[in-house]
């Protein structure tokens, strides 16, 4: 394992994983040749721009550090582009382009869904 040396000797205090913004580096403790578990950050972090920690993960919707859920937005007649807007929505409300949630405590960034994203209802 990555905590173990060529010799087979167990290494202590080397770091064995690499903090992924979401989770804390983790370091060799000298009693077992795997790398201990890492502690997630907690869950909502924001993480690369756009994005939030979910278990260890940079992965779930900025919106969700605003207590909001992630939609789709549809395409205002006067913008096509307007539906790959990043949106959010109250549980079980409407969705609503980030460009739209302006008051605290939803002043979510205004933004565009990241590159390969599905937008436009899955059609963009």
């Amino acid at each position: 394992g990555p905590c173990c040396t060529a010799s087979c000797t167990l290494k202590f205090g080397d770091k064995c994983r690499s903090d992924n913004g979401c989770r804390d580096a983790a370091h060799c403790d000298g009693k077992r040749a795997a790398c201990p578990a890492s502690r997630h950050k907690p869950n909502r972090t924001r993480c690369d721009k756009e994005l939030v920690c979910f278990m260890g993960e940079c992965t779930g919707s900025i919106c969700l550090a605003y207590g909001l859920e992630s939609c789709q937005c549809g395409p205002r007649k006067d913008d096509p582009r307007s539906a790959c807007e990043l949106c959010c929505r109250k549980p079980g409300g409407a969705c609503v382009s980030s460009f739209h949630w302006n008051t605290s405590p939803y002043d979510v960034p205004d933004m565009y869904a990241k590159p390969g994203t599905p937008c436009n209802d899955y059609n963009g």
